[in-house]
């Protein structure tokens, strides 16, 4: 049976469904032929295997029911068949996740609609790690699917476990437009997570400079210290994001130093980054200055082996 409703073989299926066969019956990775029908998107199956009294809520070695394989996969109109057999909407599956952070994450906006406005339904339910389905469509960039979550009160401070809102998370992986919406709907700039972050930490660190651009345009702190006491300069500097240190410098924050005394060309020099480290020196950062070791950028430069930096250090 499993077969047949994966390879949609009609005549087949309907001839097993005439005999005693378990429709409830596993596979190795305890999928129900009810599964393969939902991941097929195949409707008639779906209703033939519910009138031979297919259960619902039978999981997956994953925790997944039909209904969460059917929003992971798109198919709108088994996850109708389903809300309208009456399963629950917010059945949970592996790590407490419903199929509304199924579709959030796979950016099925028809089927979020669905979900969304379904009597009863949590949207902001969270996973084991605290995630809402805002932060799963912020995370990977689903734009639209965001702004049908915050039209529907998805609320934009909640937290994950590491203290993430959606703003640090849509940062986090450069997702501008969604962090501009966001922001329109009163996500908190300067949250802090349990790293120390903010939304401009997280976006410079990775070097998404439109990101990083909108957030400063919306006023975020350039002087905020984050992890290790670093600033946003500090970071990108310390993974060579040439551009974002372009637009983050500023006679404020270029010879800033860290908990170590490092400044955001120390980092530069040690990480190898010979364009970060002309920019900074273009904008007049202390050749000379020292960490806590008494280190100049020079020799911090030295120890890394990278030649091109030695030289251009060398050469200031």
């Amino acid at each position: 049976l499993h077969i047949a409703v994966e390879k949609k073989n009609k005549s087949i299926i309907e001839l097993l469904l005439t005999r005693k066969i378990n429709v409830n019956a596993k596979d190795e990775d305890q999928w129900t032929a009810l599964h393969f029908a939902a991941q097929n998107g195949d409707e008639l199956t779906t209703r033939m295997l519910l009138e031979k009294n297919a259960l619902l809520n039978e999981v997956d070695f994953e925790g997944r029911a039909p209904i969460h394989v059917a929003c992971q996969h798109g198919q709108e109109n088994v996850v109708r068949i389903f809300l309208r057999k009456g399963i629950y909407v917010d059945v949970k599956g592996k790590d407490n996740w419903v199929p509304l952070h199924y579709a959030a994450w796979q950016g099925h906006l028809p089927i979020v609609k669905l979900l969304a406005k379904q009597p009863g339904v949590n949207v902001n339910a969270q996973t084991v790690d605290g995630r809402t389905p805002l932060h799963l469509a912020a995370q990977r960039g689903h734009y639209r699917v965001a702004r049908i979550l915050v039209e529907l009160q998805s609320d934009v401070k909640i937290r994950n476990t590491f203290f993430h809102t959606a703003l640090h998370v849509a940062a986090e992986t450069g997702h501008t437009s969604t962090s501009r919406l966001l922001l329109n709907r009163g996500a908190d700039i300067e949250a802090i997570t349990a790293e120390g972050c903010t939304a401009l930490h997280l976006a410079a660190r990775n070097g998404h400079l439109s990101t990083t651009k909108l957030l400063m345009e919306e006023g975020s702190n350039i002087l905020a210290r984050g992890p290790l006491n670093r600033t946003a300069l500090h970071l990108a500097a310390e993974n060579g994001h040439d551009e974002v240190v372009e637009v983050l410098v500023h006679p404020e924050n270029i010879n800033d130093s860290d908990e170590e005394g490092l400044v955001p060309l120390h980092l530069a020099a040690k990480g190898g980054h010979t364009q970060t480290a002309e920019v900074l020196l273009n904008h007049g950062a202390c050749i000379n200055m020292q960490n806590f070791a008494f280190q100049t950028p020079l020799q911090l430069a030295k120890q890394n082996g990278s030649n091109t930096i030695i030289t251009l250090l060398s050469q200031r």
